[in-house]
Parts: structure tokens; sequence; C-alpha cells
């Protein structure tokens, strides 16, 4: 029972990666390339979504300017109203068309 196998090849044990030292100011590199890919999901997240907020912004300025220029004093919730709903179908036809 108790046979000895021959010729069984022995892995040795890796060295350890040596750690970061106190002074040490480039610790994000320190994985050698070895980055987490969840990292690098969240910063071109972090960045995509940026990105609306700052388109969002822009569009909230336009609207003021716009609505200076026609001149409209009356009638300022129903032109609100009239968006919301035009998006939302759009959107629902966008869907249902499967146009996806």
């Amino acid at each position: 029972m108790t046979e000895k196998k021959q010729g069984v090849p022995v892995q040795e044990p890796v060295p350890a990666e040596e750690p970061a030292k106190a002074g040490d100011n480039n610790k994000i590199w320190h994985y050698n390339g070895k980055f987490p890919v969840v990292v690098d999901y969240l910063v071109f997240f972090g960045i995509f979504l940026g990105g609306w907020i700052l388109a969002l912004a822009e569009i909230a300025k336009v609207f003021p300017v716009f609505i200076r220029r026609l001149k409209l004093t009356q009638g300022m919730s129903l032109v609100i109203i009239s968006i919301a709903v035009g998006k939302s179908l759009g959107s629902l036809l966008y869907y249902a068309q499967g146009w996806m």
C-alpha cells in the first residue's frame, strides 16, 4: 500500500514578491501588470457616467436660453409635460419595435 512513486516531478515553491516600501508612491502599479479587472471597469464606468452628467448639465443650460429667445412666459408646464410624454412614447416605441 505504501508504494513509492518513481519519476514524479516535484514542483519547487515560487518565491514571494517583495512588499512595497514605506516611501513607495507608485503603489497602484506594484501589481506588475496584474491590475484587477474590476478596477478597470469602475474607472471606465466613472468616465462614462461623468460624460452623461456633463451632457445633462449642458442640456439643462439650453432650456432657459431657448425659452428667453422664444419669449415664452405662459404655458411652461405644458412644454415640460410635452417633452416628458414625447420621450416616454419614443422609448416605448423603440423597445416595442425591437430596434434594440
